[in-house]
């Protein structure tokens, strides 16, 4: 089994470069968008992450003041479960 190559650059480009290898097989192309069109896709330049900092703050903060008290039992097991798996991973809940 081959191992995957990675091809760079514009499309003309990368037909040349395949052109040149005379691979056998088949081909998987990703097309990813350049950092340029990325940065349009909100009109800010941010990155997601960056956009949602403040809202997942927010919610976090509202989580933390205002917790919803389990009055299933089983609910209030699963949550333990999950507070713990994810604070093993290292997330602060």
């Amino acid at each position: 089994m081959a191992l995957p190559q990675i091809y760079e650059g514009t499309a003309e480009e990368i037909v040349e470069q395949l052109r040149a290898s005379k691979l056998t097989g088949k081909l998987k192309a990703i097309v990813t968008p350049d950092e340029y069109e990325v940065s349009l896709l909100n009109e800010t330049g941010e990155t997601l992450d960056i956009a949602l900092a403040p809202l997942l703050e927010e919610a976090s903060r509202i989580a933390r003041e205002n917790p919803v008290p389990h009055t299933d039992p089983y609910e209030k097991a699963f949550g333990e479960i999950i507070e713990a798996k994810y604070r093993k991973l290292g997330f602060t809940l």
